[in-house]
């Protein structure tokens, strides 16, 4: 899990988020359970890309999941909305 996590989280620095989207997928299809660091990490990537819907999608997720998300973020995506 801690491989998935690390790829995920500089594949977003890179702006590469699609191929982290992409490993988000194979890590639910075998059933590894994201924890809050890869959520930061593809919320953060999906917001410098200006895609907030996707972010939003995510965000969204995390509630439900009860996964308790760093309030940067939210602030991250509201600066992100209000900027485009």
């Amino acid at each position: 899990m801690v491989i998935y996590i690390t790829i995920i989280n500089g594949v977003c620095k890179d702006k590469l988020v699609s191929e982290a989207c992409d490993l988000y997928c194979v890590m639910a299809v075998k059933e590894i359970s994201a924890d809050v660091v890869t959520y930061n990490s593809l919320i953060y990537g999906l917001c410098i890309v200006g895609k907030l819907k996707e972010a939003t999608s995510f965000l969204n997720e995390m509630v439900l999941k009860a996964i308790v998300f760093v309030p940067i973020i939210y602030w991250l995506m509201h600066y992100v909305k209000k900027e485009r």
